[in-house]
């Protein structure tokens, strides 16, 4: 009998909506899950239903008696016994029977449905007039089990099942796709499939194994559909009703469905390989990763970098600190990184552990760009998709500065943070980057404000237009809207708010003067080696402390004072990186000889354990600009250490507020300063007692003056507005996918051999960076007995035809070198036909220079109109010591040898140089095989 869809579907899909629905469910034993489903069914029921229990003929005498007291406690209980057992198949045909004429729902006795199934389960059968039979999703029901199919999932420890049941709900896809087969944990069978069709086949299933399959075939070849809804979650324990004999059932019943439904098995299978379910399973992987968290409402914190990268600065530390302290429910960052938008959810303040997600953007953020249409888009549909119930905006840098709009025509508060003098002018610091003096950032004088905006320009690699100093004006107004209409200004010292106010013509109440939380870290016990062993006792250890090397944080002053004091018995401690911006050379050209200690990069949770180890007395801090709070005085507060600083911006607020530094004007102030307590060491005492006893507000005190702010606006405790449908959830879990998570370090070496072992080799490896990268190829061929055919060899050093650069590289100049503008430098090369069977040993010559771990990767497509992707990569870390290396892979050996060898050839090649902004140079990338 062929399905035949009636002229008016519509009539039809409302009729059959009132036919009533029985659910039937087999019972043999297992009181305890027969008494769990019977109330999960009690509870959830809703609308024309009948429970019709058919028992078939239990031995348990407590679920027999519990059986015959159901019906007259429920009257929509219906209680059916067999006199004797007669197996899965025939005990739920002659409950499907006695539905007659009604919508069936075939439920495991072993299973507990959640809220809604009845109406979801409905909507999915009569979405279209095709469906006729529906499942819903599982823990354990092979392809329609989540978030990991074809296996038993242990429901999650944080849920219970009815709010499990929701939280899939409330995420759904709401896909409905459609399926090879049912499964009959749980089967919604429409009355007219029955009545096309019939029930169960008895006769080849007897006592059950695949007769839900049976039956989706036997109504696939009618016309109807069978489909997934992927909105409902039941519960299914497993098969409790059966014993030993099911695997031997299993096995023999597999070779009758596919003698009466030839290919099945094979439908199954190309199911199976191609996963139509992947976006369904992929989106309850990501909310479980959510947990109970996911529905909360946050704040968001909008930076202008990402607080997870590798030197961050303090406005990115003061936000981990405050999330962590904070231990709200949930909170999620969004900051531009590599030409995307990125968010970052935190859940209970564990900072580290975020998950994040990437939005693409037609173009990469643009810094100091007053509106964006594009970005202003997708921010709002951010505050959609992730809950959000206030914004706090710490930096505006990188984002359009019209954001704030978003939030205000949508009734959303927010905050504003001044980190620095941004809402001031785009030359964050007021610095003039050509001659590093002051900017008065006045717009009246046209000639001084465009000289100072150009030299920013060229400094920032940013374009304010043909007219800074129109675009300064229109820049202030748009930020005094800003700042009009924020629920809070926040500034972290009252010297910033009292410069802003200068400049700003603000209210005298507005704003809130809250300096940043501090928590002095003592090492944990770990003692450092120092540099070198200090002088003796008499010499004064003045401490450089942090990225000093920036200019306007003052290296030229610190070099002047440096050359200033060379004759005097003091010893120069720089910690931080000097090798930026020329000021290592600058430090080793002022004449310091051995009282000059380079200690390098520090971690901020080591450095006070490292100011005590190299015995620090004092410390410099000379920044240009007048700094709004300043982590590096928090740090040698913390470890005991007074200062010398210039009397600007909260540095001097804070050292006036301690008595723990001395304030001078310029750089002669400083050496007479410097003298006088060379000459009297009671004075260094005073100011080093007064470092001492100097107490920072701590992190859970600076935390606590935050939630107070924030639930003055949101409760984050409350569940937050549920994004609006399946489009926002979509959207979130191709988000998350783009996420590149860095693989473990491939085996790239230096092709490894019996050599190593010979007496000779550490001497080798001493003199390994004097030898050209050619010689020691060569010389490792020979020792290692084996020999590289070539069939692909390109020359990387010249930027030809062959390999497209994009324009994230640039050359240095005078060099072969390149330098990476952003996080983002590659090459392509179309056209490249290497044979994938054969050429199997890759090697990448190269040389970099940074000071963060650095990695290059290749990526191939075996089709001109693929698209790369993460499938068909590899990653390679490089050792950024400046020095030619050379990096193999045995592809053979390698997890991505089935991605390689997926097609004949390799068609298309990019290749990522490096993932830092950092500099480097190539010199070939050769493909072949060992013989």
């Amino acid at each position: 009998m062929s399905f035949q869809a009636p002229q008016d579907g519509a009539a039809k899909t409302v009729a059959a909506r009132h036919v009533g629905v029985d659910i039937v469910v087999p019972v043999y034993n297992a009181r305890a899950d027969v008494e769990r489903c019977v109330d999960a069914v009690s509870r959830h029921a809703r609308g024309d239903w009948r429970l019709v229990l058919v028992d078939d003929a239990s031995t348990d005498p407590q679920l027999t008696a519990m059986l015959d007291r159901l019906p007259t406690e429920q009257p929509r209980i219906l209680l059916l016994r067999n006199e004797f057992n007669s197996g899965f198949v025939v005990s739920a045909n002659r409950g499907m029977k006695q539905a007659d004429g009604r919508d069936v729902v075939l439920l495991n006795s072993d299973t507990a449905v959640t809220a809604g199934f009845v109406e979801k389960l409905i909507a999915c059968a009569y979405a279209e007039i095709a469906c006729g039979i529906v499942s819903p999703l599982t823990n354990n029901g092979t392809i329609c089990s989540v978030p990991e199919w074809c296996r038993y999932n242990e429901p999650p420890a944080d849920f219970t099942l009815d709010e499990y049941g929701a939280m899939i709900e409330r995420v759904s896809l709401r896909r409905r796709p459609e399926m090879v087969t049912a499964v009959g944990f749980c089967m919604y069978i429409r009355a007219d499939v029955l009545r096309a069709v019939g029930y169960f086949d008895e006769a080849n299933y007897g006592r059950g194994f695949g007769e839900e399959n049976d039956l989706c075939q036997r109504a696939r070849r009618a016309g109807y559909r069978v489909r997934l809804c992927d909105d409902l979650f039941v519960f299914h324990a497993g098969s409790a009703s059966f014993n030993d004999e099911a695997r031997v059932l299993e096995q023999a019943h597999a070779e009758v469905l596919e003698r009466l439904n030839p290919g099945y098995h094979a439908a199954v299978h190309e199911f199976i390989r191609t996963n139509p379910l992947g976006d369904i399973q992929d989106n309850v992987r990501l909310q479980l990763r959510r947990g109970r968290g996911g529905d909360r409402a946050a704040v968001m914190y909008v930076l202008h970098v990402s607080p997870y990268r590798a030197g961050i600065g303090g406005t990115e530390y003061h936000a981990r600190d405050k999330i962590a302290a904070m231990k709200h429910p949930r909170c999620v960052l969004a900051y531009p990184a590599d030409g995307t938008i990125e968010v970052a959810e935190v859940f209970d303040g564990r900072v580290d552990e975020p998950l994040r997600y990437r939005f693409p953007l037609a173009s990469p953020p643009r810094r100091d760009v007053l509106r964006d249409a594009t970005i202003e888009t997708l921010f709002a549909s951010l505050l959609e998709t992730f809950s959000i119930g206030c914004v706090h905006f710490e930096h505006m840098q990188t984002w359009p500065l019209g954001l704030w709009r978003v939030c205000h025509q949508r009734g959303m508060p927010y905050l504003f943070t001044t980190h620095d003098y941004s809402c001031v002018c785009p030359n964050v610091n007021l610095i003039h980057h050509g001659s590093m003096t002051r900017c008065a950032c006045d717009p009246a004088d046209v000639d001084a404000t465009r000289s100072c905006l150009k030299a920013y320009e060229v400094f920032a690699e940013s374009s304010l237009g043909d007219d800074p100093a129109e675009f300064l004006r229109r820049w202030r107004v748009e930020f005094r809207e800003l700042l009009t209409h924020a629920r809070h200004i926040v500034f972290p010292s009252a010297a910033a708010r009292d410069l802003i106010r200068r400049y700003d013509d603000l209210p005298s109440d507005s704003g809130i003067v809250l300096s940043h939380g501090y928590e002095s870290v003592t090492g944990n016990g770990v003692a450092f080696q120092p540099a070198r062993q200090p002088l003796g006792d008499d010499v004064l250890r003045i401490g450089v402390v942090g990225a000093t090397a920036y200019p306007p944080k003052g290296a030229g002053e610190v070099v002047k004072l440096m050359r200033g004091c060379r004759d005097r018995p003091i010893e120069w401690h720089v910690f931080g990186p000097a090798d930026a911006w020329g000021f290592a050379d600058q430090l080793r050209q002022a004449g310091l000889g051995r009282r000059l200690v380079l200690h390098g990069s520090y971690a901020r949770e080591t450095i006070q354990a490292r100011l005590r180890e190299a015995r620090i007395d004092l410390a410099v801090l000379f920044p240009l600009w007048p700094e709004t709070f300043c982590y590096v005085l928090s740090e040698l507060l913390g470890a005991g250490v007074p200062v010398l600083a210039y009397p600007a911006g909260a540095i001097a607020e804070r050292v006036r507020a301690s008595g723990a530094g001395v304030l001078v004007d310029d750089v002669t102030a400083a050496r007479a300063a410097l003298e006088a307590l060379l000459s009297d060491r009671s004075k260094l005492a005073t100011l080093q007692e007064a470092a001492r006893r100097h107490r920072h507000k701590t992190l859970a005190e600076n935390a606590a003056e935050y939630d107070g702010l924030y639930r003055a606006c949101f409760d984050p405790d409350a569940p937050g507005a549920a994004p609006a449908g399946p489009a926002a959830y979509l959207m979130m879990l191709q988000a998350a996918r783009r996420v590149e998570q860095r693989p473990p370090a491939p085996a790239v070496i230096e092709q490894p051999s019996r050599y190593q072992a010979r007496r000779w080799y550490p001497l080798y490896r001493a003199l390994k960076p004097l030898i050209p990268a050619a010689a020691r190829f060569w010389a490792r061929r020979a020792f290692s007995g084996r020999r590289v055919r070539w069939y692909r060899r390109y020359d990387l050093s010249q930027m030809n035809g062959t390999w497209t650069p994009n324009e994230q590289m640039a050359a240095v100049a005078g060099t072969r070198r390149c330098r990476a503008l952003r996080f983002d430098p590659r090459m392509e090369c179309a056209g490249c036909l290497i044979p994938t069977q054969r050429a199997h040993v890759m090697r990448l010559v190269m040389r970099c220079w940074s000071d963060r771990p650095v990695f290059a990767r290749l990526l191939w497509s075996h089709d001109a109109a693929d698209a790369f992707g993460d499938e068909r990569s590899i990653w390679i870390p490089l050792a950024a010591d400046g020095v030619w290396n050379e990096y193999w892979l045995d592809l053979r050996d390698s997890d991505k040898a089935p991605a390689w060898t997926a097609a004949a050839h390799v068609n298309r090649l990019r290749l990522e140089p490096v993932n830092e902004v950092c500099e480097f140079e190539l010199r070939d990338l050769s493909f072949g095989e060992y013989f």
